[in-house]
């Protein structure tokens, strides 16, 4: 199985569980923890990065000391938060939610947006009385220049989240995303939202961040 993030979660947990555990704990074993978080890095392109950045300020302005001080990291790992609750609660909406489904849709929001060939298969009429299936391939919008942020995560999520994207892989074998994409699409598909209806977004940010 490929690794579903550079840390490879799954296969770190798993030669945990079921490494020789020692008799009597030492002192080394006994500080030998896993730190709490993980650092990983995500994709944007440079609007998406500056615009994240003016709607923080805004944030900061609106709500004041209504939130904890915050940034783009914030707001990426609330949204990755939201995620996961929706696959822990089975749930979107009140709507039960179909892992096959998401995994369709998140691989192909990831291929539109990220600009790889897209092919496609028409029925095509050779004659009156023949047809034909045929593939097309076409080039989706041209690849804009990434950037990339080092974001942290609790450690416990990260690892929920591989196992979430390795649930899709079984359910639907021709899926394959990494946690580090999951997070830059669900940025990039956030950042999509605050451009068409930033007052909507800001209203909506300011209630979670404040249950938090």
């Amino acid at each position: 199985m490929r690794p579903l993030s550079k840390l490879n979660l799954i296969q770190d947990r798993l030669t945990e569980l079921f490494s020789p555990k020692p008799q009597q704990p030492t002192f080394f074993s006994r500080n030998k923890r896993k730190p709490e978080t993980v650092q990983l890095r995500i994709r944007g392109t440079k609007d998406e990065f500056y615009r994240a950045d003016v709607l923080v300020d805004d944030l900061c302005e609106v709500a004041g000391e209504f939130v904890a001080p915050f940034g783009i990291d914030t707001i990426i790992a609330l949204l990755y938060k939201q995620f996961l609750q929706h696959i822990v609660e089975g749930q979107v909406k009140g709507k039960p939610l179909d892992l096959y489904k998401l995994a369709q849709d998140l691989q192909a929001a990831h291929t539109a947006y990220r600009g790889h060939t897209i092919t496609t298969q028409e029925l095509r009429q050779q004659s009156e009385n023949h047809w034909s299936l045929q593939e097309r391939t076409q080039k989706a919008a041209a690849r804009p220049k990434y950037y990339e942020m080092q974001i942290t995560l609790n450690r416990r999520d990260a690892f929920r989240g591989e196992v979430a994207l390795e649930d899709m892989q079984h359910i639907d074998p021709s899926f394959h995303m990494t946690l580090e994409q999951l997070l830059s699409l669900l940025f990039a598909q956030f950042m999509g939202m605050v451009r068409t209806n930033q007052k909507v977004v800001l209203d909506e940010l300011i209630a979670s961040l404040s249950e938090e």
